[in-house]
């Protein structure tokens, strides 16, 4: 089963009736799990930290403000529209009717009109066609998939978003709405991608856009408070290039576990798609390839989060010896939006805290081409869902170029065929990273196996130079 050991978080910020700021994760916010894909070229690592402290700047309790109420910030929220023509063409014609908030949200209502003789499907705030922001944000609200008829068909509908994502990026009333639709035939062959459309309330005109700021609310606490989240240090991540930067990036406690918020700007004045990548935890990586993806749009900004705990299941944490965290690291690259292109990478390391980093001592069972193989162990899945097991390898690749590792889709249990998967691997020079090998679940019961009764598994792997020249194929064996 094809399946990530993590979740992007998105946000929901507010500040504390006591001295902290506090956060709102709701799950209607938290994207699917996705899979790694994978990407090339990295450049140097950059340490993120402020300038003179590559700790990170903590943050005291007596710089908070005093708690606000949702009800009475969202009174604030005034913004009317006028009826306004956004996109008319290829015999399309979509119009924005009004703007309206109510029970904590805003709700954008559109009217979609096809004199085209086909029938088409509109598009927006996908996950794979997401061009909508408010403010300059973007937003993960807005989504909307309607079908028309050919023919002259028509009908009204809303984009809802959620004032709570607003609120958290500092935003006080709704001045500008960003929005694109993506259409597409019965076939789901392309017929217009309109790109970003700007739509400009009764706010816009007076408005102080540079007042709505994340790192404001970050810095002082100006959201209401909903959960007890504690903003511990802020960092300073200076980027190599053109295209993204990081504009801010908070360590924050929940729980006694840690998140990491990080605001990324769009540099340019062209859509691009961002992709978090390769990440790892006290310098094992946990991801090969994309682990995240977004569209940002020329000079908006995008917010997203990286909960360890979440990378790193406690299942996970327990076999591996892990028990606090050091360091996460992750790559950043930004494509064109249409043709993928690379445009730049950046690979970055936030230091938590002075701790270890880490070292496997299981048995070693395979070591050769300057690769060391180590057993783990078998664990369950940590889901309730899924009956898998999982055979926990740890890999480290001492050449002086990547190497990639790709398993056979059978295993050998107690020298019986098993199906299994691993997400396709690629181990940068000098990198350590964890082989997480699926049995599945469905096989190992059809077979009458289970983890106290398995006593030997074997698994053949393909491993490859950055070539793709085959290095070697080796069967390992563990008991």
């Amino acid at each position: 089963m094809k399946r990530a050991l993590f979740a992007v978080l998105a946000v929901l910020l507010c500040l504390s009736l006591a001295s902290c700021i506090t956060i709102n994760i709701p799950s209607s916010l938290v994207p699917d799990e996705t899979t790694g894909i994978q990407t090339d070229e990295s450049t140097d690592p950059v340490t993120a930290a402020p300038a003179d402290d590559t700790t990170g700047t903590e943050k005291p309790d007596d710089q908070q403000t005093p708690a606000a109420d949702l009800a009475e910030i969202v009174k604030g929220f005034d913004a009317t529209l006028e009826e306004t023509v956004i996109l008319n063409e290829k015999d399309v014609k979509i119009t924005a009717k009004g703007l309206r908030i109510e029970d904590g949200s805003a709700y954008l209502s559109i009217k979609i009109e096809n004199d085209s003789d086909r029938k088409l499907n509109f598009i927006s705030g996908a996950s794979y066609y997401n061009l909508n922001s408010i403010n300059g944000y973007m937003m993960s609200g807005g989504y909307l998939y309607e079908t028309l008829e050919g023919g002259g068909s028509s009908g009204e509908y809303e984009m809802k978003f959620g004032l709570s994502e607003v609120i958290v990026y500092g935003i006080r009333n709704i001045a500008q709405i960003g929005t694109g639709f993506r259409i597409v035939e019965d076939d789901l062959s392309e017929y217009l991608e309109t790109g970003p459309i700007t739509i400009r309330t009764s706010a816009d005109a007076n408005y102080d856009y540079s007042l709505d700021s994340f790192a404001r609310v970050m810095e002082n606490g100006q959201t209401p408070s909903l959960l007890d989240l504690r903003v511990e240090k802020s960092y300073s991540i200076p980027l190599n290039n053109d295209y993204i930067t990081i504009d801010s990036l908070y360590l924050i406690e929940k729980g006694g576990s840690p998140y990491l918020f990080m605001e990324l700007r769009n540099k340019t004045d062209k859509e691009l798609n961002f992709y978090l990548a390769d990440v790892s935890v006290n310098g094992l990586m946990l991801s090969s390839g994309t682990w995240y993806s977004n569209t940002i749009t020329g000079g908006k900004k995008s917010v997203l989060s990286i909960a360890p705990d979440n990378v790193l299941k406690e299942e996970y944490r327990n076999a591996l010896g892990i028990d606090s965290y050091s360091t996460v690291d992750f790559r950043i690259d930004s494509r064109d939006f249409t043709s993928y292109g690379l445009r730049s990478s950046d690979e970055v390391r936030v230091k938590i805290s002075d701790g270890a980093q880490f070292e496997s001592t299981g048995e070693v069972i395979y070591s050769d081409n300057k690769i060391t193989i180590r057993a783990v162990g078998l664990i369950e899945d940590p889901s309730e869902y899924y009956d898998d097991l999982h055979l926990l390898l740890v890999a480290k690749n001492d050449n002086s170029f990547e190497v990639e590792f790709d398993e056979d889709d059978f295993a050998s249990v107690n020298g019986k065929e098993i199906d299994c998967y691993m997400q396709y691997l690629t181990v940068g020079s000098g990198k350590t990273a964890l082989m997480d090998v699926e049995l599945d679940g469905d096989d190992l019961e059809e077979n009458g196996l289970d983890l106290a009764g398995i006593t030997e598994v074997k698994v053949k792997f393909e491993i490859d130079d950055d070539s793709y020249d085959l290095l070697d194929d080796p069967e390992i064996t563990y008991k």
